[in-house]
């Protein structure tokens, strides 16, 4: 909880001696950017990676590897 705190007032500080303003330059826009496409992608890696591991060696082999809750899990 103090650790906490403590990072609350060092953000409130460092906003306080910075300048907290944005200033909005006209720049190019990147020929790659890395948004929701990646993020996609990463999350369909990282199922198919985990879900070869669990049929492989499953952490509890009475159960399956998309149980009837799966939605919940995506939430």
């Amino acid at each position: 909880m103090q650790l906490g705190f403590l990072g609350m007032a060092q953000t409130l500080a460092a906003q306080w001696l910075c300048d907290a303003n944005v200033y909005d330059d006209d720049f190019e826009t990147p020929a790659i950017s890395f948004g929701l496409d990646w993020l996609v992608l990463a999350l369909l890696a990282n199922t198919s990676v985990f879900v070869f591991i669990e049929r492989v060696w499953p952490h509890d082999p009475d159960q399956k590897t998309l149980r009837a809750a799966w939605r919940l899990d995506l939430v």
